[in-house]
């Protein structure tokens, strides 16, 4: 069985896409499509089911994922024990939103610490906008940003959505009382940086009532959970990211009518010759981003469905 063609049906399930998976592969449309042609004619099975743009993994091919995902993996770990653990070496300085390590940084660090210990990280923290900046001038070799910053010449890959929420503390709101918008405007909002992303949809969200009467905004995801539990506000906070202080009491959630749009992280990187390093980390990035949704619930974080 031909490795290339299924790691590009690998790629298929994790992009959901032929075009990013082609991308991805530095291949064209047809060859991909063609792989995936001889892979289900060998099989005997079909993989995805094709309705016009749109398609979707058979329970053949859901069954098959996970253990084409095993196979690609242990050829991984045979050219590395062959070819030894310097064949992957060197310092990679990795940018990173504040909210995306709270989700996923321990599993990649475990990983690369596993397999690739030669492999050294410099992580620096910063907003989406500063690290897109400092990834076109070179000083940081990756980054792990929200969908919707991009910069000449760069590889990107998504790698998972989480849903907000409103949280609070019970002494400041009680448990799980519904509210308008109109309502939470009276207290003081915790929000992301000025520029980002989730801080405009903040503002977007309270312009009919006239903003809220006080925004504090800050790139710590780590204070604004901080500043909630104290009592000092209403924080828009991905619900995955604060399940234990929600399960011990120390927050609310608050049911809003109004929804708010969920945050989708990517990892991009430049694509050069020299960018072997950043391709393996994006590779796992989307790896423990993978398995990051399948230790939660789908309600509040997942990846984009399989698409044309």
């Amino acid at each position: 069985m031909n490795l290339r063609f299924l790691e590009t049906f690998v790629w298929i399930a994790r992009l959901g896409s032929f075009t990013k998976t082609a991308e991805r592969m530095n291949s064209t449309l047809s060859a991909v499509s063609a792989r995936i042609q001889s892979l289900e004619e060998e099989l005997g099975v079909r993989l995805f089911e094709r309705q016009g743009r749109n398609i979707r993994l058979t329970q053949q091919g859901r069954d098959a994922l996970s253990i084409a995902e095993r196979l690609l993996q242990l050829e991984s770990d045979f050219q590395s024990t062959i070819r030894g653990s310097d064949a992957f070496s060197g310092r990679v300085r990795l940018g990173i939103i504040d909210t995306a390590a709270n989700a996923i940084l321990s599993l990649f660090l475990r990983t690369i610490e596993t397999r690739y210990p030669k492999i050294e990280l410099d992580l620096q923290a910063d907003t989406s906008q500063n690290l897109m900046q400092r990834l076109a001038l070179g000083s940081i070799d990756l980054a792990v940003t929200l969908v919707g910053q991009t910069t000449p010449g760069a590889v990107h890959q998504r790698l998972f959505q989480m849903a907000c929420h409103w949280v609070a503390s019970p002494q400041l709101i009680q448990n799980n009382v519904p509210m308008t918008v109109e309502n939470l405007s009276k207290y003081p909002i915790l929000s992301f940086s000025h520029g980002s992303i989730p801080h405009a949809n903040t503002e977007a969200v309270f312009a009919p009532h006239g903003g809220p009467r006080r925004m504090y905004c800050g790139t710590s995801l780590s204070t604004m959970i901080r500043l909630a539990k104290d009592g000092l506000g209403v924080a828009i906070i991905p619900g995955v990211l604060v399940q234990e202080d929600l399960q011990a009491g120390n927050l609310t959630m608050i049911p809003v009518g109004t929804s708010f749009p969920p945050l989708e992280m990517q990892v991009t990187y430049i694509s050069d010759p020299q960018s072997q390093l950043q391709r393996l980390l994006s590779d796992i990035l989307i790896e423990v981003s993978v398995q990051f949704c399948q230790d939660s619930s789908p309600e509040l974080v997942w990846m984009d469905p399989i698409r044309a």
